[in-house]
């Protein structure tokens, strides 16, 4: 089994809520399926340390413009096809 997993913030350092959240279901699925099946895109300006692109297969994708993002809420959430959430980030 091959696993996606899309995020907007790098699950290490566990230094908020949010990043121990995450990077407990990250380690869960490392165990459960290994590191070698695993692909993480981060969509934004994220930064990662070297260490963690030399183990696993990293992505990095630019997070669309405000405006676009505004856009696209008007486009396709008032309309009723995409969640807000997916509306900020298609592109």
């Amino acid at each position: 089994m091959k696993i996606l997993f899309i995020a907007t913030t790098f699950p290490y350092p566990k230094d908020n809520g949010k990043r121990i959240i995450l990077s407990s279901i990250f380690e869960y699925l490392i165990e459960k399926h290994g590191i070698e099946n695993i692909k993480m895109c981060l969509i934004g300006n994220e930064t990662v340390e070297p260490i963690w692109q030399s183990k696993m297969d990293i992505t990095l994708l630019q997070k669309p413009s405000s405006i676009e993002q505004l856009m696209n809420i008007a486009r396709y959430t008032l309309l009723g096809r995409k969640s807000i959430q997916e509306s900020m980030l298609y592109s």
